[in-house]
């Protein structure tokens, strides 16, 4: 059950944000604790701790998109 106050809270605007242009020279951005996501994937592709999982897989899936993003949509097909 959804409470009356939240729904309404998201149906309310948002302040904008300024506009901040990234600088395309830092392109790497760091993940608080683990490094850029290219860091991250790289650890993944290469990652054996389950027996299992390493066993079977036939690739690695990572996503794409913003490093910096507030919104992050995680799905599976």
């Amino acid at each position: 059950m959804v409470d009356p106050a939240k729904l309404n809270a998201l149906l309310q605007p948002l302040d904008p944000v300024p506009y901040q242009p990234v600088e395309t020279a830092t392109a790497a951005v760091a993940v608080p604790g683990s490094g850029s996501l290219a860091e991250l994937r790289e650890q993944a592709l290469v990652c054996v701790q389950c027996p299992n999982l390493v066993a079977s897989r036939k690739q690695v899936v990572f996503g794409v998109g913003n490093e910096t993003a507030d919104l992050m949509f995680v799905g599976e097909a």
